[in-house]
């Protein structure tokens, strides 16, 4: 079956979601590893950088993920702007949304 110009949008707004999530948790993070290494630098500790650098890659890695999640939005919008026009009368119900999003790296819808 087709999927449907309404099932693809969805998924895209799911994406889209999770990565706006994922970029406004890791800010927060980098936010508290910046002043973690402020402060750690004024007093000349080095175990508290070593903590900071953590939460800096731990971000780095939330921020990863959120641009796998805008790159699947993207496959997904372009799928859905790459075909000839939807026939109307056609069955559309959005089956295969989940086996889409596993093949282009994502996790199954809810």
């Amino acid at each position: 079956m087709a999927l449907s110009k309404e099932s693809l949008i969805e998924a895209a707004k799911v994406r889209t979601r999770a990565a706006k999530r994922q970029v406004g948790a890791a800010k927060a993070d980098l936010a508290v590893a910046n002043s973690e290494l402020d402060t750690a630098l004024a007093e000349g500790k080095t175990a508290k950088v070593r903590v900071a650098r953590e939460h800096t890659r731990d971000a780095e890695v939330a921020v990863s993920e959120a641009a796998k999640n805008m790159d699947v939005v993207e496959g997904l919008l372009d799928m859905d702007n790459s075909g000839p026009p939807a026939n109307p009368s056609a069955p559309t119900s959005g089956e295969g949304t989940n086996d889409l999003l596993k093949h282009l790296g994502g996790k199954k819808a809810k």
